[in-house]
């Protein structure tokens, strides 16, 4: 093979694997740590930190007859052949932070005082992990380098969710996990997992990509930034799944293929108009991998963080509010009486029409058309204050105030989507019961809301 690389794709979520010991002695609440000398990174590759200490270690001794070490948390062993050691050595196994790339849970630590012969590590999976994996590989940290090196010939058992590998000769530290050789993630955007109601986003199956080592078709570097989206094959895609709702519904919010995208590798949701019972929901794609199906998830919060903070007169309230568009172009705030839940006692209406161009600025009540602002306040059992009141003659006069614009943004996926954020100041007319006369008040109100025109 020359010298040039050649790339291949490796598509992987990191599962960190532990050495396990038969035979072992816990350290009990030790943490053991020899730092390697590292030298300058070398080579080609994406060298990563070193893992720190992350809980106690464990330490047998194996000698020339051979044996199994177990991890403290029993899920992984390194057995050990006879004839693998020259001599009894000292193994340690300490657990550390996971510095691999798109690594899950921790990395493990190999610590011995002599070179070990041909070993089988083998270790066991969680249900989510294994399920969601095709065609494991162990990855090993050349810490002189600092780049992680995963290793094909794994030996998968299904039922008892165990991958084992024999390895080659290692030194007197090495760093282990477990990479997947096809395997995926499920990314959305934004990358928070908070979205609000009625909000689209964009979902998408990404891979690992990694580089091939030199004179190694076994092994493959791992590259720490290679994550991209993932172009499958027709049909790798089987279905879009919201709370296991295939294609989602109007309670949880509807998933399926992106129409304006490659819909080999992505996906739409758009979050529900409502707070769903199930909360945060689970995104699910099931794709297609060779013969094997898998179920790859994520999942997002719909959060009404929609706001209203509000000082009117003497009733002044502030509380996080509800959204509830009710038509193509109007968005309106509420939000309940702190002592009365039953009670909406103030809101506000935030009334962008079709013409409106999502500029940001201020604009009166008084003779606007693109953008009206109301302030209204149940308590005490006032009338619905608006931008505009009539007098005992039957006059329209308009509130004095206007509603300022901070900020419009426009959703790139779903047209005529808005989250609009802002103030509205002035005063309302409220009508006094029992009476034609209307009692001023003064307001403002700091808002957030959705435009979904």
């Amino acid at each position: 093979m020359n010298n040039k690389l050649n790339k291949t794709l490796l598509f992987g979520l990191l599962v960190l694997c532990s050495l396990l010991f038969n035979a072992c002695k816990k350290d009990d609440d030790k943490i053991i740590d020899k730092e390697p000398e590292v030298e300058e990174p070398v080579g080609t590759g994406d060298p990563t930190e070193i893992g720190a200490p992350n809980g106690a270690g464990v330490t047998a001794t194996i000698g020339k007859d051979g044996g199994t070490i177990q991890s403290e948390d029993k899920a992984f062993s390194l057995v050990i052949p006879a004839g693998a050691l020259s001599e009894s050595t000292e193994i340690t196994i300490q657990p550390i932070t996971n510095k691999s790339p798109n690594g899950v849970a921790k990395a493990y630590r190999v610590v011995t005082g002599k070179e070990i012969g041909n070993s089988t590590i083998k270790l066991k999976l969680g249900e989510k992990e294994f399920a969601t994996m095709a065609g494991p590989k162990l990855a090993y940290q050349d810490l002189s380098n600092r780049i992680w090196i995963a290793k094909s010939g794994a030996q998968i058992d299904e039922t008892n969710r165990t991958v084992s590998i024999t390895m080659g000769k290692f030194n007197v530290k090495r760093d282990f996990s477990v990479i997947a050789s096809v395997e995926m993630n499920l990314v959305i955007s934004p990358t928070d997992n908070h979205i609000v109601p009625l909000q689209p986003i964009k979902i998408q199956v990404w891979g690992v990509e990694t580089l091939m080592k030199n004179n190694y078709p076994e092994d493959t570097w791992l590259a720490v930034g290679g994550l991209r989206p993932l172009k499958l094959e027709e049909g790798g895609i089987i279905a879009w799944f919201a709370n296991d709702i295939e294609g989602g519904d109007e309670e949880v919010g509807n998933i399926s293929d992106a129409a304006h995208s490659d819909p080999a590798y992505s996906g739409m949701y758009q979050a529900p108009l409502y707070l769903p019972s199930e909360n945060p929901v689970s995104l699910a794609v099931n794709v297609k991998l060779g013969t094997k199906t898998v179920r790859l998830s994520e999942s997002v919060k719909i959060i009404q963080d929609n706001y209203i903070k509000s000082a009117l007169g003497a009733n002044s309230a502030q509380a996080t509010a509800n959204t509830s568009p009710n038509s193509l172009h109007i968005s309106m705030i509420d939000f309940l009486d702190e002592n009365d839940p039953s009670n909406y006692a103030q809101g506000l209406i935030v009334n962008v029409n079709r013409g409106f161009t999502g500029a940001e600025g201020s604009y009166n009540f008084s003779f606007n058309e693109d953008v009206e602002g109301a302030f209204f306040d149940n308590l005490n059992r006032k009338t619905l204050g608006r931008t505009y009141w009539f007098d005992e003659e039957g006059n329209k006069h308009f509130s004095n105030g206007e509603v300022k614009i901070s900020s419009f943004k426009k959703s790139e996926t779903n047209e005529g989507f808005a989250i609009i954020e802002g103030t509205i100041s002035g005063t309302a007319y409220f009508l006094i019961p029992g009476t034609l006369e209307y009692e001023p008040e003064p307001f403002t109100a700091a808002f957030k809301c959705v435009s979904n025109s």
